[in-house]
């Protein structure tokens, strides 16, 4: 499982591997979604993520939308 489980407004989805972590953020910021790699050595080795901030004017088709690229890249 790729997600975190989190409370907060802050996501993350684990996309191991420095390459395939900034190609996958490179192709949602493209979509129009502000979302960012977190690299090796910022995290260990393979627990490279996607960190994604919710905030309370995103729509629900804002956020399906992003879900919806996020299965299609993963």
């Amino acid at each position: 499982d790729s997600l975190i489980p989190s409370r907060s407004a802050i996501q993350v989805i684990l996309v191991p591997g420095n390459r395939e972590a900034k190609n996958v953020a490179a192709q949602l910021q493209k979509s129009g979604f502000d979302v960012r790699a977190i690299l090796s050595p910022t995290v260990s080795a393979g627990s490279e993520r996607l960190r994604i901030c919710l905030h309370n004017h995103n729509s629900m088709e804002e956020i399906e939308a992003l879900a919806s690229n996020l299965n299609q890249l993963l």
